[in-house]
């Protein structure tokens, strides 16, 4: 299966659903000049839920239901939808940014070169874009007449604003200002200033947060900000239906444990079955996942998306009784120098849609093709530092000393008992690394006892939160 996103809109049969209500609620907002800040992980659906809001029936107006009956004449819309991915820029100053994002709002207006961008209109860059869209709004009310509805606006979907903001680095103040200005309430004499005409919805991984709050970007009012990670229950049943026939309840339980209903999962899942022609059997769903997953580089860019705060939280949830933990069990459980993370890296892991809340307000683990792929990483990582930690002791001292060859040959045998106890493999191999270290400084041998002090360092948020479960 290729690469794409979990909604796949431009092959046939493979529509957008799931996030029908949070469409529904953007365009209604953007009318009314709302702002909105759409959140997620790797392929949590951010650019497909833009992507549909560009191509779907975008400028019915006000009022209009999706999917209903087009009228013979229909009102003209009082909504246009332009999109702007912006990962695919790569400019180290403002003006290059704002030209890219003011071109795909005029498009298609003429002329077709440079949408009729003015480059000097001044001198500052962000004073530049925001009269040049005085200018555009202009040219759309003075369109052929009816073109338009009276008093419409434009919703400007913005995608991977976070990764624009990280390579315009210094610059990025003065984008976030202008992009700021272009929505603000403009004055009521005066419908072609840019916030009377312009609303604003803007895309990014969990760095977003501090964008959300950032008085550049937001100088007048809260934006609305939505969380995309699992789908809603009513969201993968109407993803699920999407599909002729298809699961009956106990697969829909069976999708829900693979993955959390996760929209790339579920949506990966269901394309290899329905591609395949297979019934939904659990076997199946099963060989349907490890197919989906073969190709794809989504867990290893979760697993360093959702930074090392994020990775000890969600081991503490993954390893728990019942894969389920309340926020206080969690920031307990944490190493203390991480405590103080323990919410945002909460935030984060919702974000990536490895984790939900439950209706006690406590966090499951959201399926089960991440965790085991997520634990198996640290099986690997431990089973590495043993190598390397062996490695050093060979270079320091070969025969390698009685004590060590004991304790570095026990902590070896202890790894294999990982799957069926995670904590108590990490309890029994820590004591062991602290022989091999104490052994090696025993031996005059300080930079090579250093060295597996580091190695062991890196286990510490695994070995902290099994002392406090099994003290």
């Amino acid at each position: 299966m290729s690469q794409e996103h979990p909604y796949c809109i431009t092959r046939p049969g493979a529509a957008f659903s799931g996030h029908d209500r949070l469409v529904r609620a953007i365009r209604a907002g953007a009318r009314e000049g709302e702002l909105f800040v759409i959140i997620g992980g790797a392929c949590t659906g951010k650019t497909s839920l833009f992507r549909h809001l560009e191509t779907s029936p975008q400028a019915s107006p006000a009022g209009a239901e999706d999917g209903a009956l087009a009228p013979k004449d229909p009102p003209p819309p009082d909504l246009l939808i332009r999109r702007v991915s912006l990962d695919r820029f790569y400019f180290k100053t403002s003006r290059p940014w704002f030209k890219a994002v003011y071109c795909a709002m005029a498009a298609p207006q003429p002329p077709p070169d440079d949408r009729g961008w003015q480059a000097q209109c001044y001198v500052d860059a962000g004073r530049n874009f925001l009269e040049n869209l005085r200018l555009l709004a202009r040219r759309l009310d003075g369109g052929a007449q009816g073109t338009l509805a009276p008093g419409w606006r434009m919703l400007v979907l913005l995608d991977d604003l976070d990764i624009a903001v990280e390579r315009l680095g210094t610059a990025a103040p003065e984008f976030l200002s202008a992009l700021g200005r272009m929505c603000a309430p403009g004055p009521s004499h005066d419908p072609a200033a840019p916030g009377n005409r312009f609303s604003l919805a803007v895309s990014g991984k969990a760095g977003m947060d501090e964008l959300a709050a950032s008085p550049l970007l937001f100088p007048e009012r809260e934006p609305r900000r939505k969380l995309l990670g699992c789908l809603s229950l009513e969201g993968a049943r109407a993803l699920m239906d999407r599909y002729s026939g298809f699961p009956p309840p106990r697969r829909k339980d069976k999708l829900d444990q693979l993955t959390g209903f996760h929209p790339f999962l579920l949506h990966g899942i269901l394309e290899e079955i329905a591609a395949a022609s297979l019934p939904s059997t659990a076997q199946n769903l099963e060989a349907a996942a490890r197919a989906h997953m073969s190709d794809q580089p989504v867990f290893p860019a979760w697993y360093e998306g959702i930074g090392p705060h994020g990775r000890a939280a969600y081991y503490i949830i993954a390893t728990a009784p019942g894969h389920s933990a309340g926020i206080p069990d969690i920031r307990a459980a944490m190493e203390p120098g991480m405590r103080g993370k323990t919410e945002a890296a909460i935030r984060v892991l919702m974000a990536h849609g490895v984790i939900r809340e439950n209706q006690m307000g406590d966090l499951d683990m959201a399926g089960t093709l991440f965790r085991d792929w997520f634990l198996e990483r640290i099986h690997a990582g431990l089973a590495q530092a043993l190598r390397e930690i062996r490695s050093i002791v060979i270079d320091a001292a070969d025969p390698i000393p009685g004590p060590v060859q004991s304790a570095l040959s026990d902590a070896e045998r202890k790894l294999r008992g990982w799957k069926n106890d995670p904590d108590q493999t990490l309890l029994d191999i820590r004591p062991r690394l602290d022989e091999i270290i104490d052994e090696m400084r025993s031996l005059s041998k300080e930079a090579e006892a250093e060295r597996i002090a580091k190695q062991a360092r890196r286990l510490l948020p695994w070995i902290w939160t099994a002392r406090f479960r099994k003290p």
